[in-house]
């Protein structure tokens, strides 16, 4: 239920084998890459910013809003996020393939 306006979706496909990364500072703070299949909701604190829908291999979203963020991700082990050009270990938020955590990018 994501409306067009409130969702800051990169426009066309990346390969997955293009390394956020390498892309310039201005994407955003927070970016997150799908490099598979992936059932997501994000929101922000405010609930203006959200996303719930299925997110295509290649997809990537640069996340507005208000942090913190409340994400649950399933088949999160397709799922890449950096945090001001760092990667975010999503592994100590995993309950078999889904991750469900708060992202605060102030606080890491």
């Amino acid at each position: 239920d994501a409306a067009a306006g409130e969702q800051s979706q990169t426009a066309g496909e990346i390969p997955g084998t293009t390394p956020p990364r390498q892309t310039p500072a201005t994407e955003g703070r927070v970016v997150v890459q799908f490099n598979g299949k992936s059932w997501s909701r994000i929101r922000d604190a405010t609930g203006r910013f959200k996303v719930q829908e299925e997110m295509a291999h290649g997809t990537r979203l640069v996340l507005k809003g208000t942090p913190p963020y409340d994400l649950v991700l399933g088949n999160a082990t397709v799922v890449e996020i950096w945090v001001d050009g760092e990667v975010f270990d999503l592994t100590p938020h995993l309950r078999g393939n889904v991750a469900r955590f708060t992202l605060d990018p102030d606080k890491i």
